[in-house]
C-alpha cells in the first residue's frame, strides 16, 4: 500500500514540476499562454524586424532549454 501511495505521489510531483518548468520557460521567453490569435501563433504586425528576430531566438532558446531539462531529468533517473 505504501508503494502505491509513493508511486502516485512521484507521478503527481513529476507532472507538477514539469508544468512549472514549462510555465517558467514560457514566461521567460515571452511565450506565456494567452488567448488564441487569428492565424495561429502569428506575430503581431507592429513588431520591427529586430524585435521579430529577437522573439524567434528566444523561442529557439526556450525549446533548447526545455529539451535539456527533459534530458537532465531522464539522466537523473539512472
Amino acid at each position: 500500500m505504501n508503494q502505491i501511495i509513493s508511486m502516485i505521489m512521484r507521478i503527481l510531483m513529476r507532472k507538477a514540476i514539469n508544468s512549472g518548468i514549462n510555465a517558467g520557460i514560457g514566461a521567460a521567453s515571452g511565450m506565456a499562454r494567452r488567448g488564441k490569435q487569428k492565424g495561429g501563433d502569428a506575430a503581431p504586425d507592429n513588431l520591427s524586424e529586430g524585435d521579430r528576430k529577437q522573439q524567434q531566438s528566444l523561442q529557439i532558446q526556450a525549446k533548447q532549454t526545455k529539451k535539456q531539462a527533459r534530458m537532465g531529468r531522464r539522466i537523473s533517473k539512472f
